[in-house]
């Protein structure tokens, strides 16, 4: 009985040793929002866009390793196609690229020509602007904190921007 609860007890430490000794975790942190812009026309007035973005990114590590960031997703869904009527969509998009930084030091700036699309699951009745993925490899160190950083706009020809028509997205990785 002695030698089985040893046994068992050896076992024990070199699993718990073996999964400290290497951390493997895949992570996937997104974060979305939720921004209505406002335009105006002296045909119309004034009319809101509502666009839903997402920002997503997947990384393996942990604080206490370094981490790697290896895919970039995002994606914008107006929550109503305008399509048929006198508003239009307009153009939303990341022209500004998505930058990805560790700490303060910039890591790279990925523009939207370098992403590939990816089918989502929408209501029929969303308009989606885009839904862009990009593998990557960017290491941020432990001693830093990882950033990712969307910059998106959104257009209408023929109407006036009341407040700002610019969104910017941030990850951050810890």
């Amino acid at each position: 009985m002695k030698n089985k609860k040893a046994i068992c007890s050896l076992v024990l430490v070199i699993v718990l040793i073996l999964c400290s000794a290497f951390p493997v975790f895949a992570t996937s942190d997104n974060y979305t929002n939720t921004e209505t812009f406002w335009g105006y026309s002296t045909d119309y007035g004034t009319k809101a866009w509502k666009i839903t973005t997402r920002l997503d990114v997947d990384y393996s590590g942990t604080s206490s390793t370094a981490r790697t960031i290896t895919k970039i997703w995002t994606s914008a869904i107006n929550d109503y196609d305008h399509s048929d009527d006198d508003l239009g969509n307009g153009t939303y998009g990341f022209t500004g690229g998505i930058k990805t930084y560790a700490g303060s030091t910039k890591l790279g700036t990925d523009y939207p020509n370098s992403f590939t699309t990816y089918s989502v699951i929408k209501d029929p009745s969303d308009y989606l602007y885009f839904a862009k993925a990009k593998t990557v490899s960017y290491r941020i160190p432990a001693i830093n904190t990882g950033k990712v950083v969307g910059y998106f706009a959104f257009n209408n020809s023929g109407w006036i921007a009341v407040d700002s028509w610019a969104n910017t997205l941030t990850n951050s990785i810890y």
